[in-house]
């Protein structure tokens, strides 16, 4: 049990962390933009 409730917490971070990263830069515009949110996936793995 205790592995699907640590899957669940990680898959969490991921996408909270991920996709509100490229809510919160308003989009894939720049290069920065697009480096911060495959930052952001990188840091979550």
């Amino acid at each position: 049990m205790k592995k699907y409730l640590a899957e669940m917490v990680g898959t969490m971070v991921l996408v909270l962390m991920g996709c509100g990263s490229a809510i919160f830069n308003g989009g894939c515009g720049t290069t920065a933009q697009v480096l911060t949110v495959a930052f952001a996936f990188l840091v979550c793995q």
